[in-house]
């Protein structure tokens, strides 16, 4: 979580602040004064988790920052990498509007992996997350569900997203990647 006094931050350092945060990291963020109701009006729009006046007495400022810390243990609803947007609540993926229909395993699977795009995880990690168990079976089922994953990305051309990394892992390729692969077709 963070508390940013802006002060007198020029429209470009603004820009630049909200780029370096990114579009889901703003919830966690408390911006402290921000005098016109207006401009704090503004940056609730802009998904910022909190906004308050200079007149803020510290009680309140650390009421408000606990609340907000709380909201790290929760889960977004939404994750969008590049063209593929996940929904939670739907248990489905989209790209460019369309769903994928995966099954539950496959989307658990793919909202693992959304967890730390370009960043390999184990396929003991992957069980353990997504079927809840300590072990890896001696069955084929896993690499069964990561294939019907990998055909329905695949037919929505974004084929190669899910990667095998040498560890044995898996591995879904960073926001740019997907936009470049995106873009090409």
């Amino acid at each position: 979580m963070g508390i940013v006094h802006i002060g007198k931050m020029t429209p470009r350092l603004w820009l630049q602040f909200l780029d370096l945060l990114g579009r889901l990291a703003h919830r966690l963020v408390l911006l402290v004064r921000i005098d016109d109701a207006v401009d704090r009006a503004q940056m609730l729009r802009l998904g910022f988790g909190e906004v308050t006046g200079g007149d803020i007495a510290l009680p309140e400022l650390n009421a408000r920052a606990r609340r907000l810390a709380a909201l790290e243990d929760t889960l977004p609803r939404y994750r969008s990498i590049g063209q593929l947007n996940l929904d939670l609540l739907a248990r489905e993926a989209y790209v460019d509007k369309r769903p994928l229909a995966l099954h539950p395993r496959e989307f658990g699977l793919l909202w693992r992996l959304a967890d730390t795009p370009g960043r390999p995880v184990s396929k003991g990690s992957l069980v353990k997350d997504v079927w809840g168990m300590g072990f890896v079976s001696e069955t084929n089922s896993f690499a069964v569900h990561v294939s019907r994953l990998r055909g329905k990305l695949n037919t929505a051309g974004l084929g190669g997203v899910v990667e095998t990394v040498p560890s044995g892992g898996y591995c879904l390729r960073p926001a740019d990647v997907l936009l470049r692969t995106a873009a090409s077709l």
